[in-house]
Parts: structure tokens; sequence; C-alpha cells
């Protein structure tokens, strides 16, 4: 929670917002770049996810900074031990959902992404058949192999 309220002094509920949005950025920033693609997918996740309903743009751009500056200020490990905290497990299986979502939305998951979004799933202590099942939805309604 420190690291994320910390950075901007967000409201209540921001902290949790910025911590679903997380693995998003963390996968698409595993293989050292973000696809346009990848940016597209995350500005849906933001647009369809009740979550964010309320939030402006504004609202939104905010909490992506947030999200960046704490990576770029931390290391994963640091930020994921935060989102274990901010996060209850429904919301750890979200964040874990969209991260997939990401990885995939070029068509392809690259190998660098698949062991961030494995890493953060055992790190936030996501059982294993959830992650699977998880997975396995999340690849049919993006069509990957």
């Amino acid at each position: 929670m420190a690291i994320f309220i910390r950075m901007r002094g967000n409201e209540p509920g921001d902290d949790m917002k910025a911590a679903v949005l997380t693995p998003t950025v963390l996968t698409a920033c595993a293989d050292g770049e973000q696809t346009p693609e990848e940016a597209e997918k995350i500005a849906s996740i933001i647009q369809f996810s009740p979550i964010f309903k309320d939030d402006t743009p504004l609202d939104i751009d905010r909490i992506l900074s947030t999200v960046m500056e704490a990576w770029r200020g931390n290391d994963t490990g640091a930020l994921i031990a935060e989102m274990k905290v901010v996060l209850p497990m429904p919301l750890r299986e979200t964040a874990i959902a969209f991260a997939m979502r990401i990885a995939a939305a070029d068509g392809e998951i690259h190998q660098k992404e698949a062991d961030a979004i494995v890493h953060m799933a055992q790190s936030l202590e996501i059982p294993e058949a959830t992650y699977d099942k998880r997975a396995d939805v999340v690849m049919i309604l993006q069509r990957c192999p």
C-alpha cells in the first residue's frame, strides 16, 4: 500500500487500482518494450473493467503514471509484495488475468512475459489450478496457441 499511496498521495482506492494494473505494466515491459497492441489492450481493460468505471481519463493517466513511477523506482519484488498486501485474492486473480491478456495482445506470448506472469502469480499465492483455468480462458478469448 505504501509504495502506491506514497507515489502521488492518492485517494483511497487508487492504491488498489494501481496494484491491479501493476502486473499489466510489468508484463508489457517484461520483454523490454510495450507494443502498440499492448497499449491498446491496457486501454481496453481499463475502459471495460468495473474497477475503473468511475475514473476519468485524467484519473487513469494519474494511476498509470503512479504504476510506471513505482516500477521505475522499485524492484519488482517490492511491487509484488505490495500487491499481495493491497489486493484480496479475487483481485489478485483479476490482475493476473489482465496481465495474461496483455501478454497475448500481439498474438504471441513471449518467454519473458510468460515468466513474469508465472512469477507474479506464484508470489501472489494464486493456486495453480486457478491460474491454469484463468490462462485457458484468456488464451481462448485472445485466440492464442
